[in-house]
Protein backbone atom coordinates (compact mmCIF):
# COMPACT_ATOMS: atom_id res chain seq x y z
CA UNK A 1 0.00 0.00 0.00
CA UNK A 2 1.86 3.10 -1.18
CA UNK A 3 -0.20 5.84 0.50
CA UNK A 4 -1.58 6.73 3.91
CA UNK A 5 -5.03 6.93 2.35
CA UNK A 6 -4.73 3.38 1.11
CA UNK A 7 -3.51 2.19 4.51
CA UNK A 8 -6.50 3.83 6.19
CA UNK A 9 -8.80 2.27 3.60
CA UNK A 10 -7.40 -1.16 4.40
CA UNK A 11 -8.28 -0.65 8.04
CA UNK A 12 -12.01 -0.31 7.29
CA UNK A 13 -12.25 -2.84 4.47
CA UNK A 14 -13.23 -5.77 6.74
CA UNK A 15 -16.19 -3.68 8.02
CA UNK A 16 -17.90 -2.50 4.87
CA UNK A 17 -21.00 -1.42 6.81
CA UNK A 18 -21.15 -0.18 10.36
CA UNK A 19 -23.77 -1.20 12.94
CA UNK A 20 -26.26 1.38 11.62
CA UNK A 21 -25.92 0.10 8.07
CA UNK A 22 -23.93 3.13 6.95
CA UNK A 23 -21.04 2.43 4.58
CA UNK A 24 -17.88 2.60 6.67
CA UNK A 25 -15.96 3.54 3.54
CA UNK A 26 -18.06 6.71 2.97
CA UNK A 27 -15.12 9.08 3.74
CA UNK A 28 -13.23 7.49 0.85
CA UNK A 29 -15.89 7.91 -1.85
CA UNK A 30 -14.37 9.71 -4.82
CA UNK A 31 -10.84 8.91 -3.67
CA UNK A 32 -8.39 6.86 -5.72
CA UNK A 33 -6.85 3.91 -3.92
CA UNK A 34 -4.48 1.03 -4.62
CA UNK A 35 -5.29 -2.17 -2.76
CA UNK A 36 -3.43 -5.48 -2.83
CA UNK A 37 -5.06 -8.87 -2.63
CA UNK A 38 -5.85 -12.01 -4.59
CA UNK A 39 -7.19 -11.59 -8.13
CA UNK A 40 -10.81 -12.61 -8.66
CA UNK A 41 -13.06 -12.36 -11.71
CA UNK A 42 -16.63 -13.22 -12.65
CA UNK A 43 -15.72 -14.94 -15.92
CA UNK A 44 -12.73 -15.86 -18.03
CA UNK A 45 -14.87 -15.94 -21.16
CA UNK A 46 -13.67 -13.35 -23.67
CA UNK A 47 -17.21 -13.06 -25.14
CA UNK A 48 -18.77 -11.80 -21.90
CA UNK A 49 -19.79 -8.18 -22.44
CA UNK A 50 -20.12 -7.19 -18.79
CA UNK A 51 -17.49 -8.60 -16.49
CA UNK A 52 -16.50 -7.68 -12.95
CA UNK A 53 -12.99 -8.25 -11.72
CA UNK A 54 -11.07 -7.22 -8.67
CA UNK A 55 -9.18 -8.48 -5.65
CA UNK A 56 -10.19 -10.39 -2.55
CA UNK A 57 -8.77 -9.59 0.86
CA UNK A 58 -7.72 -12.32 3.27
CA UNK A 59 -11.12 -12.23 4.99
CA UNK A 60 -12.98 -12.72 1.69
CA UNK A 61 -14.18 -9.12 1.22
CA UNK A 62 -13.76 -7.88 -2.35
CA UNK A 63 -12.90 -4.64 -4.08
CA UNK A 64 -14.07 -4.74 -7.69
CA UNK A 65 -15.16 -2.83 -10.75
CA UNK A 66 -16.99 -3.53 -14.00
CA UNK A 67 -15.22 -3.78 -17.36
CA UNK A 68 -11.72 -2.98 -16.17
CA UNK A 69 -9.25 -1.24 -18.45
CA UNK A 70 -6.91 -4.22 -18.10
CA UNK A 71 -9.40 -6.92 -19.15
CA UNK A 72 -7.21 -8.24 -21.97
CA UNK A 73 -4.28 -8.78 -19.61
CA UNK A 74 -6.53 -10.42 -17.02
CA UNK A 75 -7.87 -12.90 -19.61
CA UNK A 76 -4.33 -13.64 -20.78
CA UNK A 77 -3.25 -14.35 -17.18
CA UNK A 78 -6.16 -16.76 -16.74
CA UNK A 79 -5.26 -18.51 -19.99
CA UNK A 80 -1.60 -18.75 -19.00
CA UNK A 81 -2.01 -19.97 -15.43
CA UNK A 82 -5.39 -21.55 -15.02
CA UNK A 83 -7.13 -21.54 -11.66
CA UNK A 84 -4.28 -20.63 -9.30
CA UNK A 85 -3.82 -17.86 -6.79
CA UNK A 86 -2.57 -14.63 -8.35
CA UNK A 87 -1.52 -11.70 -6.21
CA UNK A 88 -2.58 -8.39 -7.74
CA UNK A 89 -3.16 -4.70 -7.06
CA UNK A 90 -6.37 -2.93 -8.04
CA UNK A 91 -6.34 0.82 -8.69
CA UNK A 92 -9.45 2.95 -9.06
CA UNK A 93 -11.85 5.47 -7.63
CA UNK A 94 -14.32 4.40 -4.94
CA UNK A 95 -18.04 4.59 -5.69
CA UNK A 96 -20.74 5.22 -3.11
CA UNK A 97 -22.02 1.65 -3.29
CA UNK A 98 -21.37 -1.77 -1.85
CA UNK A 99 -23.07 -5.11 -2.37
CA UNK A 100 -22.90 -8.73 -1.34
CA UNK A 101 -21.07 -10.68 -4.00
CA UNK A 102 -20.66 -14.42 -3.52
CA UNK A 103 -21.56 -14.15 0.18
CA UNK A 104 -18.88 -11.51 0.79
CA UNK A 105 -19.19 -7.69 0.86
CA UNK A 106 -17.82 -5.91 -2.18
CA UNK A 107 -16.78 -2.29 -2.40
CA UNK A 108 -17.18 -1.05 -5.95
CA UNK A 109 -14.78 1.16 -7.84
CA UNK A 110 -15.81 3.18 -10.86
CA UNK A 111 -15.92 1.30 -14.16
CA UNK A 112 -12.58 0.96 -15.93
CA UNK A 113 -10.32 0.35 -12.93
CA UNK A 114 -6.96 -1.32 -13.55
CA UNK A 115 -5.38 -4.47 -12.17
CA UNK A 116 -1.67 -5.19 -12.15
CA UNK A 117 -0.26 -8.62 -11.32
CA UNK A 118 2.64 -9.32 -8.99
CA UNK A 119 3.83 -11.89 -11.55
CA UNK A 120 3.75 -10.45 -15.08
CA UNK A 121 2.74 -12.37 -18.17
CA UNK A 122 5.47 -14.51 -19.69
CA UNK A 123 6.31 -12.50 -22.78
CA UNK A 124 9.29 -12.63 -25.13
CA UNK A 125 10.70 -9.53 -23.43
CA UNK A 126 10.41 -11.14 -19.99
CA UNK A 127 12.19 -14.27 -21.21
CA UNK A 128 14.92 -12.25 -22.92
CA UNK A 129 15.63 -10.35 -19.71
CA UNK A 130 15.86 -13.51 -17.58
CA UNK A 131 19.36 -14.60 -16.50
CA UNK A 132 20.80 -17.72 -18.14
CA UNK A 133 22.45 -20.38 -15.97
CA UNK A 134 24.14 -23.44 -17.50
CA UNK A 135 23.98 -26.33 -15.05
CA UNK A 136 25.20 -29.90 -14.85
CA UNK A 137 22.86 -32.70 -15.90
CA UNK A 138 21.63 -33.70 -12.43
CA UNK A 139 20.73 -30.17 -11.30
CA UNK A 140 19.10 -29.33 -14.62
CA UNK A 141 17.05 -32.54 -14.62
CA UNK A 142 15.49 -31.79 -11.23
CA UNK A 143 14.79 -28.15 -12.09
CA UNK A 144 13.19 -29.25 -15.37
CA UNK A 145 11.14 -31.92 -13.58
CA UNK A 146 9.69 -29.34 -11.17
CA UNK A 147 8.88 -26.91 -13.99
CA UNK A 148 7.42 -29.57 -16.31
CA UNK A 149 5.37 -31.17 -13.55
CA UNK A 150 3.44 -28.00 -12.86
CA UNK A 151 3.96 -25.94 -16.01
CA UNK A 152 2.51 -22.56 -15.02
CA UNK A 153 0.57 -23.89 -12.07
CA UNK A 154 1.46 -23.74 -8.39
CA UNK A 155 4.77 -25.26 -7.40
CA UNK A 156 4.34 -28.43 -5.32
CA UNK A 157 5.36 -28.56 -1.69
CA UNK A 158 9.00 -29.41 -1.13
CA UNK A 159 9.97 -28.41 -4.68
CA UNK A 160 13.13 -26.73 -3.38
CA UNK A 161 14.17 -29.91 -1.59
CA UNK A 162 13.95 -31.75 -4.91
CA UNK A 163 16.05 -29.12 -6.67
CA UNK A 164 18.62 -29.24 -3.86
CA UNK A 165 18.87 -33.02 -4.30
CA UNK A 166 19.86 -32.43 -7.93
CA UNK A 167 22.31 -29.66 -7.06
CA UNK A 168 24.01 -31.73 -4.35
CA UNK A 169 23.93 -35.05 -6.22
CA UNK A 170 27.69 -34.88 -6.84
CA UNK A 171 28.47 -33.53 -3.37
CA UNK A 172 29.66 -30.22 -4.83
CA UNK A 173 27.88 -26.89 -5.26
CA UNK A 174 29.56 -25.25 -8.23
CA UNK A 175 29.43 -21.58 -9.17
CA UNK A 176 26.61 -22.00 -11.70
CA UNK A 177 24.51 -23.71 -9.03
CA UNK A 178 25.27 -20.89 -6.60
CA UNK A 179 24.21 -18.45 -9.35
CA UNK A 180 20.89 -20.30 -9.69
CA UNK A 181 20.37 -20.26 -5.91
CA UNK A 182 21.16 -16.54 -5.88
CA UNK A 183 18.76 -15.72 -8.72
CA UNK A 184 16.06 -17.76 -6.95
CA UNK A 185 16.17 -15.31 -4.02
CA UNK A 186 14.88 -12.57 -6.32
CA UNK A 187 11.40 -14.12 -6.68
CA UNK A 188 9.15 -13.40 -8.41
CA UNK A 189 11.29 -13.81 -11.48
CA UNK A 190 12.22 -16.13 -14.31
CA UNK A 191 15.48 -18.05 -14.66
CA UNK A 192 16.61 -19.55 -17.95
CA UNK A 193 18.18 -22.88 -17.06
CA UNK A 194 20.21 -24.97 -19.49
CA UNK A 195 22.29 -28.14 -19.52
CA UNK A 196 24.10 -27.03 -22.66
CA UNK A 197 21.75 -28.92 -24.97
CA UNK A 198 18.29 -27.83 -23.79
CA UNK A 199 16.99 -24.62 -22.26
CA UNK A 200 13.86 -24.06 -20.16
CA UNK A 201 12.33 -21.05 -18.46
CA UNK A 202 11.98 -21.75 -14.75
CA UNK A 203 9.16 -19.61 -13.34
CA UNK A 204 10.21 -18.77 -9.82
CA UNK A 205 6.73 -17.90 -8.56
CA UNK A 206 3.76 -18.95 -6.48
CA UNK A 207 5.69 -19.74 -3.34
CA UNK A 208 3.90 -18.02 -0.49
CA UNK A 209 5.38 -16.71 2.76
CA UNK A 210 4.43 -19.74 4.85
CA UNK A 211 6.32 -21.95 2.41
CA UNK A 212 9.40 -19.87 1.73
CA UNK A 213 11.61 -20.87 4.66
CA UNK A 214 10.95 -24.60 4.47
CA UNK A 215 10.13 -25.23 0.83
CA UNK A 216 11.01 -22.24 -1.31
CA UNK A 217 14.10 -20.35 -2.49
CA UNK A 218 15.30 -19.64 1.04
CA UNK A 219 15.67 -23.39 1.58
CA UNK A 220 18.21 -23.54 -1.26
CA UNK A 221 20.29 -20.72 0.21
CA UNK A 222 20.12 -22.20 3.72
CA UNK A 223 21.26 -25.57 2.38
CA UNK A 224 24.26 -23.98 0.68
CA UNK A 225 25.13 -22.09 3.87
CA UNK A 226 25.02 -25.34 5.82
CA UNK A 227 27.51 -26.94 3.40
CA UNK A 228 30.13 -24.22 2.73
CA UNK A 229 33.01 -26.67 2.39
CA UNK A 230 31.18 -28.33 -0.51
CA UNK A 231 31.00 -25.13 -2.56
CA UNK A 232 33.42 -24.19 -5.30
CA UNK A 233 33.66 -20.81 -3.59
CA UNK A 234 35.16 -21.98 -0.30
CA UNK A 235 38.66 -22.95 -1.52
CA UNK A 236 38.98 -19.65 -3.39
CA UNK A 237 38.10 -17.76 -0.22
CA UNK A 238 40.60 -19.74 1.84
CA UNK A 239 43.33 -19.08 -0.72
CA UNK A 240 42.56 -15.36 -0.87
CA UNK A 241 42.37 -15.12 2.93
CA UNK A 242 45.91 -16.50 3.29
CA UNK A 243 45.45 -16.91 7.05
CA UNK A 244 44.73 -13.19 7.33
CA UNK A 245 48.39 -12.37 6.75
CA UNK A 246 50.35 -10.16 4.40
CA UNK A 247 49.49 -12.38 1.42
CA UNK A 248 45.75 -11.80 1.83
CA UNK A 249 43.91 -10.77 -1.33
CA UNK A 250 40.96 -8.94 0.17
CA UNK A 251 40.01 -7.48 -3.20
CA UNK A 252 39.41 -11.01 -4.52
CA UNK A 253 37.25 -11.77 -1.49
CA UNK A 254 35.30 -8.55 -1.99
CA UNK A 255 34.77 -9.34 -5.69
CA UNK A 256 33.14 -12.66 -4.79
CA UNK A 257 30.30 -10.76 -3.11
CA UNK A 258 29.35 -9.19 -6.44
CA UNK A 259 28.66 -12.40 -8.39
CA UNK A 260 25.33 -13.45 -6.88
CA UNK A 261 23.28 -13.25 -3.71
CA UNK A 262 24.48 -16.74 -2.79
CA UNK A 263 28.14 -15.81 -3.30
CA UNK A 264 27.62 -12.67 -1.22
CA UNK A 265 25.91 -14.50 1.66
CA UNK A 266 28.50 -17.29 1.77
CA UNK A 267 31.41 -14.84 1.58
CA UNK A 268 30.00 -12.82 4.45
CA UNK A 269 29.59 -16.01 6.47
CA UNK A 270 33.20 -16.96 5.76
CA UNK A 271 34.52 -13.56 6.85
CA UNK A 272 32.34 -13.52 9.96
CA UNK A 273 33.83 -16.82 11.11
CA UNK A 274 37.37 -15.60 10.46
CA UNK A 275 36.86 -12.35 12.35
CA UNK A 276 35.07 -14.18 15.14
CA UNK A 277 38.23 -16.21 15.68
CA UNK A 278 40.43 -13.10 15.47
CA UNK A 279 38.30 -11.12 17.90
CA UNK A 280 38.38 -13.99 20.40
CA UNK A 281 42.10 -13.36 20.88
CA UNK A 282 41.94 -9.58 20.38
CA UNK A 283 41.77 -8.32 23.93
CA UNK A 284 43.00 -5.26 25.81
CA UNK A 285 45.99 -7.42 26.83
CA UNK A 286 46.93 -7.94 23.16
CA UNK A 287 45.97 -4.33 22.34
CA UNK A 288 43.47 -5.87 19.90
CA UNK A 289 46.39 -6.52 17.59
CA UNK A 290 45.22 -9.75 15.85
CA UNK A 291 42.04 -8.10 14.47
CA UNK A 292 43.79 -4.80 13.80
CA UNK A 293 46.51 -6.56 11.78
CA UNK A 294 43.90 -8.21 9.54
CA UNK A 295 42.06 -4.94 8.92
CA UNK A 296 45.38 -3.20 8.20
CA UNK A 297 46.28 -5.77 5.53
CA UNK A 298 42.77 -5.56 4.04
CA UNK A 299 42.95 -1.76 3.89
CA UNK A 300 46.32 -1.88 2.18
CA UNK A 301 44.91 -4.27 -0.43
CA UNK A 302 41.90 -2.00 -1.07
CA UNK A 303 44.01 1.09 -1.73
CA UNK A 304 43.98 0.84 -5.58
CA UNK A 305 40.17 0.52 -5.78
CA UNK A 306 37.91 3.35 -6.89
CA UNK A 307 36.06 5.27 -4.21
CA UNK A 308 32.73 3.47 -4.72
CA UNK A 309 34.29 0.01 -4.42
CA UNK A 310 36.50 1.09 -1.56
CA UNK A 311 33.47 2.36 0.34
CA UNK A 312 31.53 -0.87 -0.38
CA UNK A 313 34.48 -2.98 0.80
CA UNK A 314 34.73 -0.98 4.04
CA UNK A 315 30.99 -1.48 4.54
CA UNK A 316 31.55 -5.23 4.07
CA UNK A 317 34.28 -5.20 6.73
CA UNK A 318 32.12 -3.20 9.11
CA UNK A 319 29.18 -5.57 8.61
CA UNK A 320 31.09 -8.82 9.18
CA UNK A 321 33.03 -7.49 12.18
CA UNK A 322 29.76 -6.29 13.72
CA UNK A 323 28.27 -9.74 13.16
CA UNK A 324 31.36 -11.49 14.51
CA UNK A 325 31.42 -9.23 17.57
CA UNK A 326 27.77 -10.04 18.29
CA UNK A 327 28.69 -13.73 18.49
CA UNK A 328 31.56 -13.35 20.97
CA UNK A 329 31.68 -15.74 23.89
CA UNK A 330 30.33 -14.60 27.22
CA UNK A 331 32.98 -12.69 29.11
CA UNK A 332 34.93 -11.80 25.97
CA UNK A 333 35.44 -8.03 25.63
CA UNK A 334 33.73 -6.38 22.64
CA UNK A 335 35.61 -4.94 19.71
CA UNK A 336 36.84 -1.45 20.60
CA UNK A 337 34.90 1.58 19.43
CA UNK A 338 37.94 2.95 17.62
CA UNK A 339 37.98 -0.12 15.38
CA UNK A 340 34.36 0.39 14.39
CA UNK A 341 35.00 4.07 13.69
CA UNK A 342 38.07 3.17 11.66
CA UNK A 343 36.22 0.89 9.26
CA UNK A 344 32.77 2.55 9.22
CA UNK A 345 32.46 4.28 5.81
CA UNK A 346 29.89 6.69 7.28
CA UNK A 347 31.84 7.65 10.38
CA UNK A 348 32.63 11.35 10.73
CA UNK A 349 34.99 12.33 13.52
CA UNK A 350 33.39 14.78 15.99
Amino acid sequence: MPSALAADFYSIAPDVWDAAGTPAFAPFVGKTVEVQGTFTVSSGDADVTVRWSGIALDNGDKISCLNSATADTELAVLAERGDIRNEATITGTIQASATILGFFPTIWLEDGCSITFRVPLLTDDVIASAPLVTLNAAAFAEIKHVQDAVSAAEKPAFYAERIWTGIFADGVVDDAELDFIGFAQLAPNEIRASDGAEEIVFRNHWVYPDDVASHGPTYLLTSARENPAATALQPRLETAWANGGEGMDFVAIFEETKRSIAHDVLTRGFLTEKFQAALAVSTPQTIYQPAIDIVTVAYKDLAPLGEADKRAARALLHSVITQADSRRAEGTPPAPVFMYNWIDPDYVAP
